[in-house]
């Protein structure tokens, strides 16, 4: 009986784990670069004052936003960081492409971003969007690469039970 309740224990979290990273509908999750966080929704960016504009009337510089993801609440993908240039935005698409460039306005009627020198992307096919200029948070830097219990650490935890 015991051993039951612990491996229904360990099911549970691991699926709450999992369960956890992902973001509801027009959520996204802001990390900031002095290393706050927020998960939110976007509610307008001005391109007058380079300000977005966050749910509960929350007004953030674009400067002072590290990255957004518009996917779930995981801020650690190297493959991304390898693709970023100096004074431009990265944008991750959900198709896997990447764009380089710069945004400009984000049309809350039209729920687009509006690009220097590219056409405009729907809010629905962005991954991520890194900013021009900002470094990683300190906090989360001194954190270790995120992991997954491995196959055979999670056989031997269910054995030793």
């Amino acid at each position: 009986m015991k051993k039951k309740t612990s491996i229904f224990l360990i099911i549970l979290l691991l699926s709450f784990s999992l369960s956890a990273s992902k973001l509801k509908p027009a959520q996204i999750k802001v990390f900031l670069t002095n290393g706050n966080e927020m998960i939110t929704k976007l509610v307008d960016f001005s391109s007058r004052t380079k300000k977005f504009e966050f749910k509960n009337d929350k007004k953030v510089h674009f400067s002072k936003i590290w990255m957004i993801n518009f996917v779930n609440t995981d801020w650690y993908f190297p493959k991304d960081i390898g693709k970023r240039v100096k004074n431009y935005d990265l944008i991750v698409l959900k198709n896997g492409s990447y764009i380089v460039d710069k945004i400009i306005d984000f049309s809350s009627r039209r729920r687009v971003f509006e690009f220097k020198d590219h056409k405009p992307i729907h809010f629905s096919k962005i991954k991520r969007i890194y900013f021009r200029n900002s470094k990683k948070p300190k906090n989360l830097i001194k954190h270790s690469k995120p992991t997954a219990i491995k196959p055979k650490i999670y056989k031997k935890i269910i054995k030793s039970l």
